[in-house]
């Protein structure tokens, strides 16, 4: 497997080492959305628990706990605050198609999502050492809901979302966990209609993005058969990613974090796992078949990851 890296890590790392000793970084809802909670209030009346708020420190204050949540997602236009007093908060993204995503934040443990679809997919990743236990069909997901320091948590969406896109999203509501994902969804991929992510801020430059980010990325200009690229950061500005594609479809993915927990989004079982070092650096490579799917490494305090289905095909070529 050591041989797989050799024209594209090696560039990569070396990139990243080399960037690294020039300078230092300063730096619920139910089944149906016809159904769902407060949902469209044209159409569904707001529980009596439920109290409107017109901004997320009114619900803050009702509630008598924090919460954090994108100020936006792409393709929502709208938002809607409730809370429920010393229990609850609750913030529903709209759509002008009627889909909705919302995010809940409550006391205890106990599912607060008001969920109860039976979903035809049930799964559980690990995300900072925190168990996810992810809902849907088809290999994509509606809802996610996890405790955590005596909170319960629930992101539910009326429209299925890739599942890489739901752990995303989860990290913008708990920014100390890995982002996650799911065996048929992970990583970059091979999927030409995946929409990129929308925890994510697109960048037009890679300088734009080293500025948002607050650290700098080197990374080649091209990788495995791309013909362009394009550059985002973590709303939480925690994390900067390349994607290079060829057309429309996403051919492999750099990321850089600070910190050493895998921000890879994948947890696949590799079959095969091999250590090397390339310019100093310890390197992690998985795959199978010996073909390398993903390689992270550690350089500084900051923590890298690349992925690509076309690795073999790249050194092979």
């Amino acid at each position: 497997m050591k041989k797989l890296l050799a024209i594209l890590m090696s560039a990569v790392i070396a990139l990243s080492i080399a960037a690294c000793g020039a300078e230092k970084d300063a730096k619920s809802l139910g089944g149906d959305s016809s159904t769902w909670g407060p949902g469209d209030s044209s159409k569904v009346e707001i529980p009596d628990p439920f109290v409107d708020c017109e901004t997320l420190d009114e619900a803050k204050e009702k509630a008598g706990f924090d919460m954090i949540i994108p100020d936006a997602i792409d393709g929502y236009d709208s938002r809607k605050i409730y809370a429920i007093e010393k229990e609850l908060i609750s913030v529903v993204f709209v759509n002008d198609k009627d889909g909705q995503i919302c995010f809940r934040k409550g006391v205890g443990e106990a599912d607060v999502s008001g969920d109860f679809t039976e979903y035809a997919e049930t799964e559980q990743v690990n995300m900072g050492g925190t168990t996810i236990t992810l809902k849907g069909s088809d290999g994509k997901a509606n809802l996610a809901v996890w405790a955590k320091d005596g909170y319960a948590y629930s992101i539910s969406s009326t429209e299925e979302v890739n599942k890489v896109t739901m752990t995303d999203l989860v990290t913008t509501v708990n920014d100390d966990m890995a982002i996650g994902g799911d065996p048929s969804t992970w990583g970059p991929g091979n999927q030409a209609d995946v929409e990129i992510p929308n925890p994510f801020t697109d960048c037009y430059t890679l300088k734009e993005a080293e500025e948002l980010a607050g650290f700098s990325l080197k990374a080649p200009e091209t990788a495995a058969g791309s013909f362009s690229r394009t550059f985002r950061v973590m709303v939480s500005g925690d994390m900067l990613e390349i994607l290079y594609f060829n057309g429309k479809e996403i051919t492999a993915s750099v990321r850089k974090a600070p910190g050493a927990e895998d921000i890879s989004g994948d947890f696949n079982e590799y079959a095969q796992i091999d250590k090397v070092s390339i310019g100093g650096a310890e390197v992690t490579m998985r795959g199978s078949d010996d073909m390398v799917c993903l390689a992270t490494w550690t350089v500084d305090g900051y923590i890298y990851s690349m992925q690509s289905d076309l690795f073999a095909l790249v050194i092979c070529c």
